[in-house]
């Protein structure tokens, strides 16, 4: 199973090394070098390029963000039952103690009643 981090980091690649847009800007520059077209053309296309993996990263971070608050509020859910069960044993232990101080005081009173 993978952790948060090589999930991000995967998805990460996945963005900036987009096989599609690597395999376009190599024709670019093999079109310069056959002077298809010229370098500005090409400085442009890197611009544009980036310029995409910029509005990806935009719209990634905050879809990706949203899920890490998902996952931690999930989290979340399973720590209170944790917290839970301490806090009825406490209160088993309290009502416990209640319970016998309340029993020995209902002997006193018996027991004075009788005399």
């Amino acid at each position: 199973m993978m952790n948060g981090d090589s999930i991000l980091a995967a998805l990460l690649e996945k963005i900036l090394f987009d096989r599609r847009q690597l395999d376009v800007l190599k024709e670019a520059i093999d079109d310069v070098s056959t002077g298809k077209i010229n370098s500005k053309e090409l400085r442009e296309r890197i611009l544009r390029f980036r310029i995409q993996i910029k509005d990806k990263l935009c719209e990634f971070f905050p879809f990706y963000s949203k899920q890490m608050d998902v996952e931690d509020s999930f989290k979340l859910k399973f720590k209170p039952q944790i917290q839970s069960r301490e806090d009825i044993k406490e209160k088993d232990q309290l009502l416990e103690e209640v319970s016998l101080r309340i029993n020995n005081i209902y002997s006193k009173l018996k027991k004075k009643s009788e005399t």
